[in-house]
Formats: structure tokens, sequence, C-alpha cells
């Protein structure tokens, strides 16, 4: 019998960190409902990408902000939470103990956490329209951080 693998698949590979003013590396990245979102296609509204662990306790915290503001931004902006190397039984179990259903995206593999060079998490990156990066945040984000950041977003 054969598995299912989770389609993943890194469009462009940097030396350096991902940084404000630069395009946002695209990826392609499978949710756990099995819903496959590329990045680039995106393009078109502010898209929000939190790289995030089930274990990791202020990712935890802030994901029900995450939540609110996916609610209350639906079709304004985009919100993507990138889990780090779990499975979609792990996220998922997460997901509904939480109340999140905002696309949470598996990379099994770690890929995508490299190519965006995270190296704590929660880390926070948020891209305007266009598909460039605004900002790099590491760390807890509190509810009122958060607003004031998409709303900076929106306005541009």
């Amino acid at each position: 019998m054969l598995s299912q693998v989770p389609a993943q698949r890194v469009i462009s590979t940097t030396a350096e960190a991902p940084l404000p003013g630069y395009a946002a590396p695209d990826f392609t990245l499978t949710t756990t409902t099995g819903e496959t979102i590329q990045l680039a296609e995106t393009r078109g509204q502010p898209v929000v990408v939190n790289f995030w662990a089930t274990w990791c306790g202020p990712c935890r915290a802030e994901m029900p902000d995450f939540q609110r503001a996916s609610e209350r931004l639906a079709g304004q902006a985009l919100i993507l939470g990138v889990n780090q190397r779990e499975t979609a039984a792990q996220v998922t179990e997460f997901a509904l103990k939480l109340t999140i259903d905002y696309p949470l995206l598996l990379d099994t593999t770690g890929d995508i956490n490299q190519l965006y060079r995270v190296r704590a998490i929660p880390t926070t990156v948020f891209i305007d329209e266009n598909g460039i990066i605004d900002e790099v945040y590491t760390g807890v984000m509190t509810q009122a951080v958060l607003e004031q950041k998409l709303a900076a977003l929106l306005a541009e």
C-alpha cells in the first residue's frame, strides 16, 4: 500500500535570511485538510505567515489572536500558520482543542523553516499584497501588536 505524502515544494532558495523590502520566498505546502497552498498564488492581498509548533507555549498563546484576526479580516488579508515538523494528526488535534480554523500548513521536513531562516518560534512574516516582506517578527505577539502590524500592512 502506498502512503500519501503531502505536497511540499521549495520554489526558490536564498543564502540570506528573507528581509523586509525583498520578495518573500515562494513555497507550496499542504494544509491539515489536504488543500495545497502556494504562497505566490496569494498575491493581491496581504499575507501573514506564522511559523509555530504545538509544543511551543508562546505559539499557543498567540494563536487565538491570529484566529480572531483571520475571522475579522476574511477577504482582506490571509493568515497562514506553518507548522514545524509535526504530523497532520498532531496539528489537527491541536487545532480542534484551540478552535483554530485558519489554514495550518505542514512543513514536515523543515524545508520552509530553513528557507525562511527561522531560528526561533514563533516567528511571523508580514507580506504585502505584492509579495514583498514588510516585517519579520520573532517572539510572541500580543493582540495589540498584531492588530497594529495588520493595520499598517492593510494601509499600504
